[in-house]
């Protein structure tokens, strides 16, 4: 069986799995930590003569790591444990654009709110209502972050217009070591300080909590509200639209 080395990029954040050819197909490669197994998003996916290749960006930090290969005849093979050191930092992950994911300044984290999806019925001549409850939905709330200079800033920026979905992950003490993965709605920049050439910038980001994306998250300017494969139609020709194109075109396919 071929073997599956895992090796900890700390520049990048990111571990490289490297699984041997076995003249087995690889029917999927899982991230196995203490609280259970997950398929990897494979962000990045090199298919060698003789490895495939593959890159793991949402590795939690602080964490006992390891990854299996599972093969097409139900057979699988494990990694030795790896760790992704924190080093104190917290991250911002771009699931659509991984490459652009980086460390983050949180000033003071939100005070989340896990609202319960609920209803109330009032049947006629009781005196009080049944409650019907849902599941608990996701946390939501604010979270401020800080940017040091101008670069920080652009940075930054970049991240929130280009990545609105991200997982944010950081030191396991944090209290949420396995990840969370948010949606970064509106945001607020205003200056750190009050004299105009000080390059410090807060940014109050109103977040919510989603499910964890399917493995293939497309960065956005690829979505568009119609299937781009239709015939004559290629991707390109989607990318060159504008806005008003899309609104103005009649509308094709079934």
């Amino acid at each position: 069986m071929g073997a599956v080395v895992a090796t900890v990029d700390l520049q990048g954040r990111y571990v490289e799995v490297n699984v041997d050819r076995t003249g087995l197909t690889l029917a999927a490669l899982r991230r196995v930590t203490p609280w259970g197994e997950r398929d990897v998003r494979m962000a990045v996916l090199v298919d060698t003569v003789d490895t495939l290749v593959g890159y793991d960006y949402e590795v939690p930090l602080d964490v006992n790591v390891r990854y299996r290969a599972v093969w097409d005849d139900g057979s699988s093979t494990l990694s030795a444990v790896v760790v992704m050191p924190a080093s104190g930092q917290d991250w911002w992950v771009a699931l659509g654009y991984p490459g652009i994911s980086r460390p983050i300044l949180i000033e003071s984290f939100p005070a989340l709110t896990s609202p319960l999806g609920h209803s109330l019925v009032q049947p006629l001549s009781a005196r009080n209502p049944i409650p019907v409850i849902q599941a608990r939905r996701g946390v939501q709330g604010t979270l401020t972050l800080l940017s040091l200079t101008l670069d920080e800033a652009s940075a930054l920026r970049t991240l929130i217009r280009q990545s609105p979905l991200f997982m944010l992950t950081g030191p396991a003490d944090r209290g949420f070591e396995h990840g969370l993965y948010l949606l970064a709605q509106d945001y607020v920049e205003e200056r750190a300080f009050r004299l105009a050439q000080r390059p410090e910038r807060r940014w109050k980001i109103t977040v919510q909590e989603v499910d964890r994306p399917p493995l293939d998250v497309p960065p956005p300017e690829q979505n568009t509200w119609q299937d781009w494969v239709v015939e004559g139609t290629t991707l390109g020709g989607w990318r060159d639209r504008t806005n008003l194109d899309l609104l103005t075109e009649p509308e094709v396919g079934p």
